[in-house]
């Protein structure tokens, strides 16, 4: 809450301490963004100035993390839609176990684990977005066959 608590500390620390913010704000290994192609360094850029002003966010940040900390059990085996759960195992949020334990429970999901990247998946993106379009393109086949109509794209 000191880091986004307060748009000057965060604007000050995403200018004077961006390790710091890349780490706890974006959940993602500060040296993993340092080794990065001058692309991702330049999308993770632009990710801590488009969060600006963090205060238009606070409500969200305070959301997630309430409901974070007790989530009940859902009954993901009913879930009938096909889906998609990406993650990368170096996520500060601790997402990785969750999510493969999410598509586990899913009849129809497909996994993609990443071994490093944080939670912004660095050094992946252009896998990601293959990855999302490869799914949407499959599904919307899958959709069509299913209903014998043809959806436009």
């Amino acid at each position: 809450m000191t880091i986004v608590g307060s748009d000057f500390v965060f604007w000050l620390m995403s200018r004077f301490a961006r390790d710091e913010v890349i780490k706890r704000v974006l959940g993602t290994p500060p040296e993993i963004v340092r080794r990065a192609s001058p692309d991702e360094q330049a999308r993770v850029r632009r990710i801590l100035e488009t969060i600006q002003p963090i205060s238009s966010r606070i409500r969200g940040i305070l959301n997630d993390a309430r409901v974070s900390n007790s989530l009940p059990r859902y009954e993901l085996e009913k879930i009938t839609a096909q889906t998609l759960v990406l993650s990368v195992r170096d996520d500060g949020y601790g997402t990785f176990s969750g999510a493969a334990y999410t598509a586990s429970k899913i009849p129809s999901a497909r996994f993609t684990g990443y071994e490093n990247g944080g939670h912004l998946a660095v050094g992946h993106q252009t896998e990601v977005i293959e990855e999302i379009a490869q799914f949407l393109e499959h599904s919307g086949k899958t959709r069509e066959a299913e209903s014998g109509t043809r959806i436009a794209r």
